[in-house]
């Protein structure tokens, strides 16, 4: 062991400036207690987003009429200021056009706002008669579960690849063909096939991340490289690829030939299978949108789960789920698929979704897609009731810049600033603080004499007092950055 090891103390966390440091677990948390030296009453607290009651893009073309409108792939793009949505249709009636039925593709809605879409007529790609869709993907056999990248997006698209992932390309879709492939464009229109890249393990939708922990890209998938079905593999092959698997490479351009590792299998409580868990990464975490399907009836809904290295995921409570299911008869009221990340709106987060009225194995049912809003950062929070309530950071590394906090404080919110042993830093004493009150996203934390950035550099430890408020998360905010949040 080296001095400058000896010098670390343990579960040190290195804060980067500007980057969200989520609270949804404890992984920044040293203890969380309140007046009664509780931890069990500063619970952690999953948000379920707010659902508009009705969607914003229905099934109104003749090649829209089959099993389709299936996972939507949003994301804002900088370069047309829209909204756009990237979903998949599914011919399920032979006539009239020439593709064969069960064939996938890809269709191209885009807004303004985010809830009013056009259609646009593009001239790519007939149905029959008709030149003029909006289909913008075929595939060589299908197109399907479309994941598109554009470059200078990652601020209003949280997960999206570093730009030198995409190759000076504007755009990149992942999208699956019968195993996994690369298309590029330049304008998010025209797509250009260009290589496989997963051979045999598509199924559902899949999303392409970037883990800046491990610097690698992550997929998951349904195992089927190694599992099989009893319908068709001999039985030495026979396995459950209901489930979810991780793989990983340095770069998405070559063909990925790890071996899929198991990370999310049901368990005897659930009384489901996994589906699908399309993912992104934001603020540390990977976020994923785990896919439920039920036996009988084949219903579907969706569950937040999350983690830290891709492999070891937290789950919500049973009882608790993202997107359940709608009522019945409602458009989304038997299935629900949701998009492949967040996208974000001013101080909201959206989470595009298709739904469907009846349960998976029913054919020919008209799908439609719709938006579920939360707030920025808010899937997550750690909670303080009537009492006084405390949060301990682990050691941090600070960075220098101010402390802004994600935070609804009915009650109050107020921080000190320790040394590593809790021994107050002059000045940082909650006396110090002036009390928070109210809703932000990014509320700076102000001391009555100084500053946290005269602590760059430093060792440290945040503690938080708070009393009938949530805390989401917190930011070394740049000093030249800092933008308050509503409050």
């Amino acid at each position: 062991m080296t001095e400058s090891d000896r010098a670390q103390p343990p579960g040190l966390r290195v804060v980067g400036l500007g980057e969200p440091q989520m609270l949804a677990d404890d992984h920044l948390i040293e203890n969380r207690f309140d007046a009664n030296m509780s931890s069990a009453n500063v619970p952690h607290v999953y948000h379920a987003p707010h659902r508009r009651i009705e969607p914003v893009i229905v099934a109104d073309k003749p090649w829209e009429q089959g099993f389709g409108l299936l996972y939507p792939g949003a994301l804002y793009d900088p370069h047309v200021d829209r909204t756009r949505i990237y979903y998949t249709l599914n011919k399920t009636d032979p006539g009239p056009a020439h593709y064969p039925v069960g064939h996938y593709f890809v269709a191209l809605a885009e807004s303004v706002d985010g809830f009013a879409f056009e259609k646009p007529e593009f001239g790519l790609h007939g149905w029959g008669d008709m030149t003029q869709t909006n289909i913008v993907m075929t595939g060589d056999n299908e197109a399907h579960t479309a994941h598109v990248h554009v470059a200078g997006g990652a601020s209003t698209n949280p997960g999206t690849l570093p730009a030198r992932f995409l190759k000076q390309h504007r755009y990149a879709m992942y999208f699956g063909d019968f195993g996994s492939w690369i298309a590029t464009s330049e304008d998010g229109v025209h797509w250009h096939k260009d290589q496989q890249v997963i051979k045999n393990r598509i199924d559902c939708y899949q999303t392409m991340s970037y883990d800046e922990s491990q610097d690698e890209l992550v997929s998951y998938v349904r195992n089927k490289l190694i599992f099989g079905s009893p319908r068709k593999f001999p039985e030495d092959h026979w396995g459950n690829t209901r489930a979810i698997s991780h793989l990983s490479a340095p770069d998405w351009w070559r063909t990925w030939d790890q071996m899929p590792t198991s990370v999310l299998l049901p368990d005897a409580g659930d009384g489901h299978r996994f589906y699908g868990l399309p993912c992104f990464r934001y603020g540390g975490v990977s976020w994923g949108f785990l896919h439920h399907l039920y036996e009988d009836p084949q219903t579907m809904d969706v569950e937040l789960v999350f983690s830290r290295d891709g492999h070891d995921w937290k789950r919500a409570p049973r009882e608790e789920r993202l997107l359940p299911l709608g009522d019945d008869g409602c458009w989304d009221g038997g299935m629900i698929l949701s998009s492949d990340r967040v996208v974000e709106a001013g101080d909201e987060w959206r989470i595009y979704y298709s739904g469907h009225p009846s349960p998976h194995d029913t054919p020919d049912q008209l799908g439609s897609i719709g938006v579920a809003i939360l707030r920025k950062e808010g899937f997550v929070s750690v909670r303080a009731r009537t009492l006084d309530s405390y949060v301990l950071t682990r050691p941090l590394s600070w960075p220098g810049g101010h402390l802004a906090i994600n935070a609804v404080a009915e009650g109050s919110v107020q921080v000190r600033v320790t040394d590593l042993q809790r021994a107050t830093i002059d000045g940082f004493a909650f006396d110090d603080c002036v009390p928070f009150t109210g809703d932000s996203l990014r509320h700076k934390i102000r001391w009555r004499e100084k500053d946290l950035s005269s602590l760059a550099g430093l060792q440290i430890r945040l503690e938080f007092k708070f009393r009938q408020a949530d805390l989401f998360s917190f930011v070394a905010q740049d000093l030249a950055e800092h933008r308050e949040g509503p409050a």
